[in-house]
């Protein structure tokens, strides 16, 4: 099952919404502008297309149990600017680039520990956004995650091994927490920003 590009697009009287178990793809700008106020997608889900959900200002709470490639650039939440909980489920191991970029709203971020890959600008702009903790299954962190989060003030790292980290995007200087028998290896990871950065105080032990 599909729901089409726009088939929901601008309909603001539309509060909610439940998607079956046999639904498979979300189309482009399926949902935008439209009067969502919480949001289940659920596992069986395997696309969501571009925009999707840009700009649902009624929207505060969002359930992702889908895995989405995370090397796509969707922007399925772009502004949506009254989001303040995501809760990324347990099973979900990606998610794709810039999906809550310009979610100025965003406040709590719950990820799970089956999560391994995250793509770049996913946080981007989210100038509410204070502390995020990063599982320890994740591998990869792609480009400027938090690019723009102006609050944002700690990131709490659970992996004891550093992972792959491309850019930190401008004006980057959050204090990072890591796993206190892992600076060394943040502090000296060949090749990787880690190693290269030079922001505040780092590194922070947490345990």
């Amino acid at each position: 099952v599909t729901i089409g590009n726009s088939a929901f697009s601008g309909c603001a009287a539309l509060k909610s919404i439940s998607f079956p178990s046999t639904l498979k793809t979300i189309g482009q700008l399926a949902f935008s502008d439209s009067g969502i106020e919480e949001l289940v997608i659920p596992s069986n889900v395997n696309e969501v297309g571009f925009f999707a959900f840009v700009s649902c200002q009624s929207l505060t709470k969002l359930t992702l149990s889908a895995s989405l490639d995370a090397g796509t650039s969707n922007m399925q939440f772009y502004g949506c600017e009254n989001l303040v909980d995501v809760e990324v489920t347990e099973g979900v191991t990606s998610i794709p680039t810039g999906m809550f970029d310009g979610c100025t709203g965003l406040k709590n971020v719950t990820l799970p520990e089956s999560l391994t890959t995250i793509g770049g600008w996913v946080f981007a702009n989210c100038t509410s956004l204070e502390s995020l903790t990063i599982p320890a299954s994740v591998t990869l962190m792609n480009d400027i995650l938090c690019d723009g989060c102006t609050s944002l003030q700690a990131l709490y790292m659970m992996p004891t091994t550093p992972p792959e980290m491309w850019s930190w995007g401008s004006d980057f200087n959050v204090k990072i927490y890591v796993p206190r028998e892992s600076v060394s290896a943040y502090k000296t990871a060949d090749g990787s920003l880690w190693s290269d950065y030079s922001g505040n105080n780092w590194p922070n032990p947490y345990n």
